[in-house]
């Protein structure tokens, strides 16, 4: 064989093998330009979402049907630096990833990314291999085992550089030559010499074990091996395997079929059949990649993925190829040509015309047998439409150059134009539709006209005018059907009638018409932007009622045999079913384009042709029955914050965002961005979905998402809770996968829940606080009106006082001047035999008729009507003069006293009057209170400056506690009746602040122990005078008056009386009234010893020191009063045996009831009849001699002795209680009282009345007479002699015992 003919035979040996090979032009491409990190792609799997992981040389992308991403953000990116990736294995919710560094793991839960070995050389052997429930993994010549986030040594000394695991779990280990056999921890079972049974340069490239458990080995120059467990060897599969050379991946397809992948592409291997189709990857007009498959994947959609080394991923789909291609090219012009027309001639030619290169006429195998342009044929190289008449003759419409005949195939040109001279002419030179009417006449589209052509006549006559531009003439019968852009027009040849079809919409604007069809009972229209419409039998214009829209522009509209119509588009084909439900068909279903051209559609034989700006896409109407398919899923594949992602912001992201079902954000990070995806790589279906989302509670509406940018945006979101809820929907709006995130908006800390409870509580205290404040409001408002309403009744008050006390002292004044005219005419007569009583008397009316006056003008200051008379005077001398009228008085009590002024005249303007009452009732409280022998003081000071006179009145002796300054000033106030209390027994003070009040000036009092007590009153002066009248009017008279009443009330001169023999009882008065305790005492002289005391401090000292038979007490008196006197000697077991008689003006209940409390044995009301007080002297001390005599001598506790009297039955039956109980300790009067079932005071004045005993003192005699019973028993001692009676302590039972009878026990006890 020569040289020359070993050429030929390999060259057709390569022609031969080149045919056999079928082409793969259904693909979607995945190179750098798509986002791929390296077009070198060495590892493909799938995610648990669905997304294919694309491992290159230089990284990994994602890839979910639609979108190529990076590796998935995580919070530990900086662990995962990958670089070359070897293999990528899916196991349970994690990505293995064997890189050229290390091992990696990546977790879908917590998106985290582990490095679980790192490699400790580069070039060192690295695989992975899935079990059931572990991942084995080959580094470092080293088995590991991957399992429940735990990494184990399975064998640390091995020399694959390859694995797999079968489906009982062994595993298979490869090197360049030998293939072996292992159990599940690497252990060598049996080993296969490639070398020693094939060829020593068999090279072994790859390693598989597919779903029947088949062990398959892919050869560098051998092809494929499997491995024959009956033989228990490999055997060569493939009838010719030098036409795959280099086998670098193998892998399974959904038939069973094997594909593998080699140096010039993907051979797909039917095993069972044995038949085997070598398929190689082409690019449009049929250029072949060569290019090595060294990487291929079966998705879960039964899709499969191929990997190569130069030109990135490749993803086939499962559908067999329906559509095919006709790339119209020519020799001069390889791409970019555009098809505007298609027709099927008669003898079975297919007329192309085109934009650029005229027309091209293809026999049945697509081959061009005629060319027609302008270079050739003289015509335009851009024609627009094809139409064949009657006798076969081609007519061609250019778009600027008239109208084309081509007779007999083309061998004739006749060549038709405008011309202005010529009526029969073409209206114009654009033809846009051409459409044979009937043998005689061609209707023929132009620019506004539709004209007609007859055959017979060659000329041409205007039909019709249009408004726009003509798309498409057909004729129905008689009918002619013209689709203008703006209109579609119907003309009726038979009647000459003409009906225009106009569609207006919003704001003015109009549907625009593109493409026409006529259907047996419709005419179908399709628009640029508004789907389809038709019009009916009726001749409505109505929008098609399909349950999808397309808002693409129709350039076509054909039907196929069965009854479906064939949409094309700007955006692919489409489908449009007999139940209206719409397939949408673009590149990913293995169109060369998705835009198709205006009236480039055809119908031919059951054949469908679509003519693009790409050539043509022509088919037979396929079976689209619908087929078992994988719904799409949706994932979010990017969460943003001010577009910066946070998918690795642990504090947003502790697990994948896909697994994150709620994410909490401050109130200042309000504008989030969220992209989302959907995985589906189904080319049917993926252009057929759509993406919706709406936030929840924010608005109802559901708003489409851009598949551009696959972003959902919000901004400015206010602190509050949100519901994103996505959902997607195909074209019939089924909703076919849905998602949900919780975003929660966090307030701004013042608005936090917490600070919210705060405002409220605040809300709810200023609400209170509110109601308060309105209620006090009110209640200010109802004091004031109440206050007023008061005011205005205590002014008619005071008046009607005033008129009462006016008519009063009239009234109580005549008789005292009657009686003390009468005293004096029977003085001057000598009728009146006592002459002492007769002064007392006279003194008496006249210190009654003083009070009398001095009331009537405190009820004249209270009511307001006390004129002010102010005259001009000597504040010194006049102050001086009222202190030496006083210096008689303070020489009774042996009172030192001085008088301070200034040196020189003050000449004032005062109401004298008025200063002489207050200075008057001062000294005279200050001698009151002055103890004898003490102090008292009258200090004038002038401050011209300030335009005041100070006046000081001090006296020693005595101190007013500071709680009780304020009340000094009341009427008739008293303090405490024991100590050096400053004393107030009438209405003097009161008088004083009256005073002081109406000449405005101000009083002002200070006290103490040491010093005393000191008023100072401040007078303000408007002008001091310089000099005075000759004669000014200063009487003393109010001084004078004063000074009488104090005197008749002093009795620092009353001494103790010794008694005058003879008389037996001794009686002790104490009053401080110094006349009424000489009137007293002369009454009771004939009958009784009489010594006088006047408080109860002085009789106390004289008690302590003398016997008394009898004390007869007033209750109000200075220093101590009668209740602490009775009090003192009731409490003293010495004292207490003394009858008491208390004296007292205020007849009340009360007072009655606290004399009683303190065992007083009599109460007697002032004034009272001195027969009266004598009765009651010798009654009581009859009875007590009666009843002390009766006691102490009767027995003890004569409880069952029959009662004589109602007294003694009321004894007898206290004695029966007191026994009853004599051993409680706590056996009270109140106990007593509550058994006898009457009150305390009732028992006390009973028992006193009876016995002259306090019930507590008669508990302890009955006790103390029983006590004596039982100290004549020996055998009792004292201590439970006391227990026995209730004492707790024996010696306070002697104690006791000694003071009631004055005898210890002990000694009572002997002297028995």
């Amino acid at each position: 064989m020569t040289l020359k003919t070993f050429f030929i035979f390999c060259y057709l040996l390569f022609i031969c093998l080149s045919l056999d090979a079928q082409h793969i032009r259904k693909y979607n491409k995945l190179t750098q330009e798509n986002g791929l990190l390296s077009n070198r792609v060495t590892a493909i799997s799938e995610d648990p979402i669905g997304r294919v992981w694309i491992g290159t040389s230089d990284g990994i992308n994602l890839y979910d049907g639609a979108h190529i991403m990076g590796n998935p953000k995580s919070m530990s990116d900086s662990i995962f630096q990958p670089g070359k990736i070897i293999e990528i294995k899916s196991f349970k919710q994690e990505m293995i990833i064997a890189a050229d560094n290390g091992i990696y793991s990546y977790d879908f839960t917590s998106n985290n990314y582990k490095l679980l070995i790192k490699a400790e050389l580069h070039n060192t052997s690295k695989a992975l291999a899935l079990t059931i429930d572990a991942v084995v993994i080959l580094c470092n010549n080293t088995l590991y085992k991957w399992d429940e986030q735990k990494i184990s040594i399975l064998n640390n000394d091995v020399y694959f550089n390859r694995i797999q695991a079968d489906n009982q779990g062994n595993l298979w280990g490869a090197t360049f030559t030998t293939v072996a056999k292992c159990d599940k921890k690497g252990n060598v079972l049996a080993s296969f010499n490639f070398a020693e049974s094939y060829d020593r340069d068999v090279l072994i490239t790859s390693l598989y074990c597919d779903n029947k458990n088949l062990i398959w080995v892919g050869t560098k120059r051998h092809g494929i091996l499997r491995f024959d467990p009956i033989q228990n060897k490999f055997k060569a599969q493939l009838p010719q395997p030098a036409q795959i050379q280099n086998v670098c991946s193998i892998a399974e397809d959904a038939e069973g079929r094997l594909w593998i992948g080699h140096n010039k592409g993907v051979a797909v291997f039917d095993y069972i059949n044995q038949y085997t189709e070598y398929r190689m990857l082409i690019e449009n007009f049929d250029n072949e990649l060569n290019s090595t498959v060294c990487a291929i994947y079966k998705s879960k959609f039964d899709d499969m993925i191929l990997g190569t080394y130069f030109n990135g991923a490749f993803c086939l789909s499962k559908n067999d190829s329906w559509l095919d291609f006709l790339h119209v090219t020519n020799p001069g012009r390889a791409r970019g040509i555009v098809i505007n027309n298609i027709l099927m001639s008669s003898k079975k030619q297919l007329w192309v015309a085109t934009n650029a290169i005229g027309i091209n006429v293809y026999n049945g195998q697509s081959q061009v047998i005629k060319r027609f342009n302008q270079e050739k044929s003289k015509i335009s190289d851009n024609i627009i439409s094809l139409e064949e008449d009657a006798q076969g003759n081609i007519w061609a419409g250019s778009e600027s150059n008239g109208l084309y005949c081509l007779a007999d195939q083309g061998s004739k040109i006749k060549h038709y134009e405008y011309d202005k001279n010529i009526a029969s002419s073409l209206p114009n030179n654009r033809i846009f539709s051409i459409r044979n009417f009937n043998k005689d006449y061609l209707l023929v589209g132009t620019d506004g006209f539709v004209s007609i052509y007859d055959r017979h006549k060659d000329n041409f006559t205007t039909l019709l005018k249009t408004s726009s531009t003509i798309n498409d003439i057909m004729v129905n019968d008689h009918l002619i059907w013209i689709c203008c852009l703006d209109e579609i027009i119907c003309y009726d040849w038979s009647k000459k009638t003409t009906k225009i079809y106009k569609k207006e919409l919003n704001k003015g604007n109009r549907i625009q018409f593109l493409s026409m069809l006529l259907d047996e009972e419709n005419v179908l229209l399709g628009t640029k932007q508004n789907y389809l419409y038709f019009i009916d039998r009726d001749g409505h214009l109505l929008p098609y009622p399909g349950r999808g829209k397309i808002n693409v522009q129709i350039h076509g509209i054909k039907k196929d045999n069965l009854k479906r119509y064939w949409l094309s588009t700007t955006n692919g084909l489409y489908c449009v079913d007999t139940d209206r439900t719409i397939k949408n068909f673009n590149v990913s279903w293995g169109l060369n384009t998705s835009w198709f051209n205006e009236r480039s559609a055809y119908y031919y034989n059951d054949t469908l042709y679509f003519g693009s700006v790409d050539g043509i896409c022509f088919f037979k109407a396929p079976q689209l029955d619908p087929r078992p398919t994988h719904k799409p899923l949706l994932y979010f594949s990017d969460f943003k914050i001010f577009n910066i992602s946070q998918l690795r912001n642990k504090k947003y992201f502790e697990k994948g965002i896909d697994h994150t079902n709620e994410i909490v954000l401050p109130y200042d990070e309000n504008m989030i961005s969220i992209e989302v995806n959907q995985v589906n790589f189904d080319p049917q279906s993926r252009e057929n979905y759509r993406i919706f989302y709406t936030l929840k509670d924010i608005d109802k509406r559901w708003y489409e998402l851009s598949k551009a940018s696959g972003t959902i945006t919000f901004t400015s979101l206010k602190s509050k809770n949100y519901e994103l809820h996505i959902k997607l929907v195909d074209l019939n709006n089924n909703i076919i996968a849905t998602k949900k995130m919780l975003i929660k908006i966090k307030p701004h800390f013042l608005l936090s829940d917490i600070m919210l409870w705060v405002y409220g509580a605040l809300v709810i205290v200023a609400l209170i606080l509110f109601r308060k404040f309105l209620k006090r409001r009110h209640l200010k408002i109802l004091k004031i009106k109440l206050a007023e309403v008061e005011t205005s009744k205590l002014e008619e008050l005071n008046k009607s006082k005033l008129d009462f006390f006016t008519y009063m002292s009239h009234e109580l004044k005549t008789p005292l001047a009657i009686i003390m005219a009468i005293q004096e005419d029977l003085f001057s007569n000598h009728k009146i035999e006592n002459i002492k009583e007769y002064e007392i008397s006279q003194k008496n009316i006249k210190r009654l008729t003083f009070l009398i006056s001095q009331l009537m003008e405190f009820r004249e200051i209270e009511s307001s009507n006390l004129p002010l008379n102010t005259i001009n005077g000597d504040l010194v001398i006049f102050c001086q003069n009222i202190f030496s009228m006083f210096a008689p008085l303070f020489d009774r009590k042996n009172i030192k006293y001085r008088f301070e002024n200034p040196s020189t005249e003050v000449n004032v303007d005062l109401d004298f009057d008025k200063l002489e009452k207050i200075i008057s009732n001062l000294l005279s409280n200050a001698f009151k209170n002055c103890e004898v022998g003490g102090q008292i003081a009258l200090v004038l000071c002038v401050s011209k400056d300030t335009n005041e006179v100070v006046i000081h009145v001090s006296n020693t002796g005595s101190y007013i506690p500071q709680d009780q300054i304020e009340k000094i000033f009341e009427p008739y106030f008293r303090q405490k009746s024991t100590g050096n209390y400053y004393d107030n027994n009438g209405i003097g003070l009161a008088l004083v602040v009256g005073l002081t009040k109406r000449i405005n000036a101000q009083i002002d009092v200070k006290s103490s122990i040491e010093a005393g007590t000191q008023f100072t009153l401040t007078i303000p002066v408007d002008n001091f005078v310089s000099e005075l009248p000759d004669d000014p009017d200063l009487e003393l008279n109010a001084t004078i008056e004063l000074i009488d009443d104090v005197i008749y009330t002093d009795n620092s001169q009353i001494r103790f009386d010794i008694p005058s023999e003879g008389n037996t009882h001794k009686i002790l008065l104490v009053e401080d009234h110094t006349d009424l305790a000489e009137l007293f005492k002369n009454k009771l002289l004939e009958s009784y010893h009489v010594i006088i005391a006047h408080n109860g401090q002085e009789a106390l000292e004289y008690i302590r020191n003398n016997p008394i038979d009898m004390v007869i007490s007033d209750i109000m008196m200075p220093i101590m009063d009668g209740y602490e006197l009775c009090k003192h000697l009731k409490s003293n077991p010495k004292t207490k045996h003394i009858p008491i008689i208390l004296m007292t003006s205020y007849d009340t209940i009360a007072n009655k009831i606290k004399s009683y409390e303190l065992a007083a044995n009599g109460y007697i009301n002032k004034p009272f009849s001195t027969q009266e007080l004598l009765a009651k002297m010798g009654s009581l001390l009859k009875n007590k001699a009666t009843l002390r005599h009766y006691y102490s001598q009767a027995e003890p506790l004569r409880i069952k002795e029959e009662a004589n009297s109602q007294e003694e039955t009321f004894i007898l039956k206290v004695q029966e209680i007191i026994v009853r109980n004599i051993a409680e300790n706590n056996f009270s009067v109140h106990q007593l009282a509550q058994e006898m079932r009457i009150s305390r005071t009732q028992l006390y004045l009973l028992l006193k009345k009876i016995t002259d005993l306090t019930p507590t003192d008669f508990i302890i005699k009955v006790k103390l007479d029983y006590a004596k019973t039982l100290l004549k028993d020996p055998s009792f001692s004292i201590s439970e002699i006391a227990y026995k009676l209730g004492y707790s302590n024996a010696n306070y039972f002697s104690k006791q015992f000694k003071d009631f009878f004055g005898i210890t026990p002990s000694h009572y006890r002997k002297a028995k």
